[in-house]
């Protein structure tokens, strides 16, 4: 399975409406789609996910590489696309037994977690699992 691009979403799906409320730093980057996200300020999944088809697919990880920041302009190559998401489904939190299944028969998963933990900071592999972590995400990844 080829990994889609982190970056191609902070830079390319970005609300500028949203960014002199919040006197986020960074401006609209040139481009981009307006569905609600605020770039590396956030956004939820859903609103990530229906923009991938917004904008005809996304990139993958090799051909828009993460930056660990928010570009102002976005990069997006529709001719590199690998692939748009079909349907989608939310499963119960803390379901683990739901998470292997779709995991296994379903396909990618996207996942929200509290990433304010300083454990998290050098997870490397295997469960990640810290008392202090909270149900409250604020961070999202795939797998």
């Amino acid at each position: 399975m080829v990994k889609a691009s982190d970056q191609n979403l902070v830079d390319c799906n970005f609300d500028s409406k949203y960014g002199k409320n919040l006197n986020f730093t960074k401006i609209k980057p040139k481009n981009s789609i307006h569905l609600g996200n605020w770039g590396c300020n956030g956004g939820t999944m859903a609103t990530a996910l229906g923009f991938i088809n917004s904008q005809g697919g996304i990139s993958a990880g090799y051909d828009y590489r993460y930056q660990r920041r928010q570009n102002d302009k976005c990069h997006y190559d529709p001719e590199k696309s690998i692939g748009v998401v079909t349907n989608y489904t939310q499963i119960e939190s803390g379901n683990e037994t739901a998470l292997l299944y779709a995991l296994a028969e379903v396909g990618p998963i996207a996942i929200a977690i509290d990433a304010g933990q300083p454990t998290l900071h050098n997870y490397k592999s295997g469960v990640y699992d810290d008392p202090k972590c909270t149900d409250l995400p604020n961070h999202a990844g795939k797998k």
